[in-house]
């Protein structure tokens, strides 16, 4: 918990929801024995005495890196007083993103959660009706938080995961002897899933081609029938109980492939993926092909990879972060490096490499520099809330962009060749050969 804690501001939005759902235990009826089972777990001194210790222990230990940076605890109790401002902050995700992302990210909790949730209240499981009202409170609150990031739907599957394990044991679990032929249904419907997706992702290949289009949807029409015909036929040949075990299994076979391949795509593992839709926008734009052509002219100059001096416009964590390695890196604002391209920020000679955003206007940066723009931020284009091509995007997570750029303006005498007196830049017919070339950058773009 203390771990979990230092996370920051979305640690807090998760101790809110569980509050909410701990103050409906005690006040909405049916919930005696839950109240009683929790007092019970309450009741015991000793227990609390060594978790609270270890929470502090944790807390303390883990908030300074072993007190290496003793600021990290001002900074854990920081993260209550962000949170709150989050409710008075612009909304930073539509709303109708973080339901796309639950339904297509994890349909196999969303699935079972729900047939558990109706389950339980059909039952009236006072363990099912409290995951209930975690999962509404939870879901309520990140709808409605202004500050919400795609991230923070975690705290909805939490109980909804809750609720999918619960359903998923007792169709899957002890008790449930499946036969050959369940093993055979849940087989056929995970080959009917299968043959469904091929169908969908077809779609999205053939939206030109009306007929193809009615084609596929009445396969998969066909697909659907056929799953719901052979689970009452096992069924009503065999017994119900039998039929469950094997429409659960093949469902949850089916969607657990279907799970699996998405977290791909949240890792960042496709070679052509650059943002994953459970991270905050921006995400990473040409960030290793700018560091190949920074080390690339700092080889050039000096010999080595990082003695390049450099002098950057563009006060940004990520290209802080990216040149955290090179010590004769400075950040100043617009002004002071065009400046420093002058005069060389005090030096005798300016600098060597100054960075600018594409939009800022440098001509005299033109005259004794050249420029190589690079996308450093990548925003997906989700401002509806929904992805332009949904069925595009469904099958095969490719959608639309808008970039901002920066400008790597590297002084002129770092390339092959000379300066006459005028400026001018006088390259010879032939190159004498480099211990360390400069490759252009669109031969360094990875295919």
């Amino acid at each position: 918990a203390a771990l979990a804690l230092l996370s920051g501001p979305a640690a807090v939005h998760g101790v809110v929801m569980l509050i909410f759902a701990s103050l409906a235990i005690l006040v909405l009826p049916g919930m005696v024995e839950l109240r009683r089972e929790l007092a019970q777990l309450a009741d015991d001194p000793g227990g609390l005495k060594s978790g609270g210790l270890a929470f502090l222990a944790t807390a303390l230990l883990g908030g300074t890196l072993l007190f290496l940076q003793p600021s990290g605890l001002s900074a854990w109790f920081a993260a209550i007083p962000a949170y709150f401002s989050g409710w008075t902050a612009a909304p930073a995700e539509p709303a109708l993103k973080l339901l796309i992302l639950l339904v297509t990210y994890q349909p196999l909790a969303l699935v079972f959660g729900m047939i558990g949730l109706g389950r339980g209240l059909y039952l009236r499981r006072r363990e099912s009706i409290f995951l209930g009202i975690w999962l509404l409170i939870a879901a309520l609150l990140t709808l409605v938080y202004p500050g919400r990031q795609s991230g923070d739907l975690i705290w909805v599957l939490l109980p909804l995961w809750a609720l999918a394990a619960r359903e998923l044991g007792e169709n899957l679990g002890e008790g449930a002897e499946p036969a050959a032929m369940a093993y055979s249904q849940a087989a056929l419907i995970l080959v009917m899933m299968g043959l469904f997706w091929l169908n969908l992702a077809g779609m999205a290949n053939s939206l030109l081609d009306t007929q193809a289009i009615y084609l596929r949807l009445a396969v998969m029409t066909g697909v659907l029938v056929l799953g719901s015909l052979t689970t009452a036929l096992v069924g009503m040949g065999w017994s119900w109980r039998l039929a469950r075990w094997g429409a659960a299994m093949g469902v949850t076979a089916g969607l657990g492939i279907y799970v699996l391949a998405g977290l791909s795509g949240a890792a960042l593992l496709r070679s052509d993926e650059r943002w994953s839709s459970w991270q905050p926008a921006p995400g990473a734009g040409d960030a290793g092909l700018f560091m190949q052509t920074i080390e690339q002219l700092s080889l050039w100059k000096t010999g080595e990879r990082r003695s390049l001096d450099i002098l950057a416009a563009v006060d940004s964590p990520g290209l802080r972060w990216a040149l955290r390695h090179f010590p004769q890196a400075h950040f100043a604002g617009v002004e002071a490096a065009k400046a420093g391209a002058r005069t060389g920020a005090g030096a005798a000679d300016p600098a060597s490499v100054v960075i600018t955003r594409q939009e800022e206007e440098a001509p005299e940066l033109a005259s004794s520099y050249r420029g190589q723009d690079f996308v450093w931020w990548s925003y997906p284009d989700w401002q509806s809330g929904a992805p332009p091509d949904a069925l595009n995007w469904l099958a095969y997570r490719s959608q639309t962009w808008w970039h901002e750029k920066i400008i790597v303006w590297a002084r002129i005498d770092l390339f092959p060749g000379e300066l006459e007196p005028g400026g001018e830049l006088i390259v010879p017919e032939e190159l004498p050969e480099e211990e360390f070339p400069l490759v252009p950058p669109e031969e360094l773009q990875e295919p």
